[in-house]
This record gives structure tokens, sequence and C-alpha cells, in this order.
């Protein structure tokens, strides 16, 4: 899978409230709404941030890398755990530490 665009926090943060079509192969689909973009420590080397997902709290998703579409960003593959469930939802999360300039 060829991702086309730079999967960046800005971009996640311009799709905050959407829905993201996680594939489960033969078994379907399951959508999850992004609900957080959260930044960590960035430098001008590179930069980490994590992404909260919500999906039905009847639904599980294991934890592993899922080919994940969106509207407007397209397809990319995307590792992500579970990490909370209550009466809102089950909620998972999605961490990025992306290198922004090599050294040299």
């Amino acid at each position: 899978m060829t991702v086309a665009i730079e999967l960046s926090k800005e971009l996640f943060k311009a799709n905050l409230r959407t829905v993201f079509h996680f594939s489960l192969g033969e078994a379907g689909k399951r959508d999850l709404e992004l609900m957080e973009v959260t930044l960590g420590k960035t430098d001008p080397r590179y930069e980490t941030f994590s992404l909260m997902f919500r999906g039905a709290r009847e639904e599980h998703l294991e934890q592993r890398t899922y080919d994940v579409n969106h509207d407007a960003i397209g397809e990319f593959p995307l590792f992500i755990t579970a990490v909370e469930r209550n009466d809102a939802g089950t909620f998972y999360e999605a961490v990025f530490n992306r290198l922004l300039r090599a050294e040299g």
C-alpha cells in the first residue's frame, strides 16, 4: 500500500470528528470516529503525536495494524490498540513518532 500524502498531525487535526473505515478483510469494516489529536514532544528533527478514535461500545478491535480508508486522506496502514471502554464507546489509540528532517 502506498501512502500518497504525508500523515502529519496537521492532516489529522483537519479531519477531527470524521469517520475512518478500518478494514477487517472478509469480515467487513468498522467505522471509528477521530476524537482527538494529542501533541507530544517536537523538535526540529522529529515530532510525536497520538490519535484517539471512538467506536461502538459493543465492538472490540484487536491490537494490530489495519488498512484504513478515509474520504479526504485516502488509504493507509495504521496500528491501533484499545485503551478504554465506557458508556460513550470503545476508544483506540495510535501513536506517531515521525522524523521531520534527516541528520546530515
